[in-house]
């Protein structure tokens, strides 16, 4: 069976100008934040064909499983109940509103990997803190690998702090005190103190002379703007680059 199996891989390799092992590597799989990033995700698969020119609709692709989530007879391997019922109890309206939801995606620029944390998670920064390190943390995980020793990285405040303020060519001390003049750089501060410390509200809130309710307050205002603008959302990445 080796010689077999040695003899078919240098055949692909010579027909199709390759290198390597067919099937080399270990699989790859990430953890997806399900009510944020789920549907997102599926359509840009569904949809990587369009994108390729290969066909002009996604159940075109006759391989995709697209064609099963809007009523083509499938093989049974797909499991479409659960993205499904995102749009209706009903079958024949959650197949028609799922079509209609991955063919406006055709015309959008859609990168739900955008939010890809560490190579391993898909998921807000708060999915992070609240349910993947508490799993990993109570299931024991090897935290040696070298995808979780970079998602849980912590800095400490003092280099948040600097690395703000060098962004925006602050001082250090413009930040943790209150100020109008820069009452934008600040709550960035106090967003990444969170985040990139792991540290309690009250730890954080201490360094700025705020309630441990005021962090909570700004890490929404935060989060709202960061999913909602890209302009934010890479200039907190840029920071968070520098830690």
């Amino acid at each position: 069976m080796q010689n077999l199996n040695t003899s078919y891989t240098v055949f692909v390799n010579r027909k199709y100008q390759r290198s390597g092992h067919l099937l080399q590597g270990r699989y790859k799989a990430i953890v997806v934040e399900k009510d944020n990033y789920l549907l997102a995700l599926g359509r840009y698969i569904h949809l990587n064909p369009v994108r390729a020119g290969v066909v002009e609709l996604p159940e075109e692709y006759q391989w995709s499983s697209d064609r099963e989530y809007i009523g083509y007879p499938g093989t049974g391997l797909v499991d479409t109940s659960d993205t499904l019922s995102h749009f209706s109890e009903k079958s024949n309206r959650a197949m028609a509103e799922y079509k209609r939801f991955v063919e406006f995606g055709i015309e959008e620029n859609d990168r739900p990997f955008k939010d890809l944390r560490a190579g391993v998670v898909l998921g807000r920064e708060g999915f992070v803190e609240e349910k993947i390190e508490g799993l990993i943390r109570d299931k024991g995980a090897d935290r040696e690998l070298p995808a979780l020793k970079r998602l849980f990285r912590k800095a400490s405040m003092d280099e948040v702090i600097k690395a703000v303020a060098d962004h925006y060519a602050l001082d250090p001390g413009d930040l943790t005190k209150r100020s109008r003049r820069c009452s934008t750089e600040r709550k960035v501060a106090i967003y990444l103190s969170k985040v990139m410390t792991g540290g309690k509200n009250s730890f954080v809130g201490a360094h700025f002379g705020i309630t441990p309710q005021a962090v909570t307050n700004i890490l929404t205002e935060v989060e709202n703007k960061r999913e909602q603008s890209k302009g934010v959302r890479e200039e907190i990445n840029e920071i968070k680059c520098k830690l």
